[in-house]
């Protein structure tokens, strides 16, 4: 039974470091993105790093993209992060190297995120919501319309054998 625990326990220390590992990284993404256009908050990478971490522990993330939106529901500019998971090697690249110059005037910060199969079988809507509470996550996701664009695929950030693809809009 003791030997039990342990291993439990050690799966998820492994899990939380994995997540830790991926979001610090796209924490770091967000905060060059901040660096050069002003956005995303510092309030808001920290909501945005609990939430990834979060749904990367729960495993229950497909993807998601941060940027800069249209009224049309076009992307501007924009990073994009799709989960990978076990058995999925994915190299461990650096941080960074947001695109720069990109016009964003009448643009506004968004971010567009999509649950994988794992999310939908969380059947009760308080299940859902008790996740964001728990990763102490203040705001709220609701359906919307995902904006387009066309994406180039330019690093990866893996821990573990699961990872995340990053991809930046084509401009």
């Amino acid at each position: 039974m003791v030997e039990g625990n342990y291993a439990t326990t050690d799966i998820e220390t492994i899990q939380v470091l994995y997540a830790q590992h991926i979001g610090i990284k796209i924490g770091t993404d967000l905060k060059r993105m901040q660096r050069f256009y002003n956005q995303p908050t510092d309030e808001m990478i920290n909501e945005y790093e609990k939430e990834i971490i979060t749904l990367l522990r729960g495993n229950y993330l497909q993807r998601v993209e941060y940027g800069f939106k249209t009224k049309n529901n076009r992307w501007s500019l924009a990073i994009k992060y799709e989960a990978r998971q076990s058995g999925v090697m994915i190299r461990d690249d650096d941080p960074g190297s947001i695109p720069i110059g990109a016009d964003i005037n009448k643009c506004m910060f968004n971010s567009f995120l999509v649950y994988n199969k794992r999310w939908s079988g969380l059947e009760l809507d308080c299940q859902r919501k008790k996740v964001y509470a728990e990763a102490g996550v203040s705001f709220e996701r609701w359906l919307g319309d995902k904006p387009g664009g066309l994406w180039k695929e330019t690093k990866g950030y893996s821990a573990r054998g699961r990872g995340i693809l990053r991809s930046d809009l084509m401009v």
